[in-house]
């Protein structure tokens, strides 16, 4: 019995730690890094491998690569499966719920950084961007005008599952 209690303790507490542990996005075209990451469970990267992408998943410290389905079979699926289904249609009610969570998803998220260079090739444009470049930058978002050619985007943004579940809970209860 209290092998069963432990047992149940542990995984109750990493249940709740994966709730509450934050999950970050973070984007950056400068090095073309993209992914997803719930800390100590898991990670969705993509990387540029020779100008393809290639998706990779880590679950608990064990990485694999997602395979890629072939683009002809995928055709000939979806057109059968276009002929067969006919598609249930959802009331204006379902709708607004389903597009009142996704906003407010969206708006759940906490801004961690973001950082942007731009260079628009023209010197005079440059300099007259450059001092209200300079007036919008603040601890968490850095925007810089540079001369070199080189256009740059950095997003990190982090959320909650928890913060997921209590707006579906608000959508559903309304």
């Amino acid at each position: 019995m209290l092998i069963f209690s432990l047992i149940f303790g542990f995984v109750f507490l990493f249940l709740v730690w994966v709730l509450f542990t934050p999950i970050i996005v973070y984007i950056n075209s400068a090095n073309q890094t993209y992914f997803i990451k719930l800390k100590g469970v898991f990670k969705l990267q993509i990387v540029w491998i020779e100008d393809k992408p290639d998706i990779r998943l880590t679950v608990f410290f064990i990485t694999c690569p997602i395979p890629k389905k072939s683009k002809n079979k995928d055709k000939q699926k979806k057109k059968e499966k276009r002929k067969e289904k006919k598609g249930k249609k959802l009331s204006p009610k379902t709708i607004t719920k389903i597009k009142r969570f996704i906003i407010e998803s969206i708006k759940s998220f906490s801004v961690i950084k973001i950082k942007i260079l731009i260079d628009t090739d023209d010197y005079a444009l440059n300099s007259k961007l450059y001092p209200l470049a300079h007036s919008l930058n603040t601890e968490n978002i850095q925007i810089g005008i540079n001369y070199n050619g080189t256009n740059e985007f950095c997003i990190v943004v982090k959320n909650r599952i928890i913060t997921f579940i209590i707006i579906a809970l608000k959508n559903i209860i309304k």
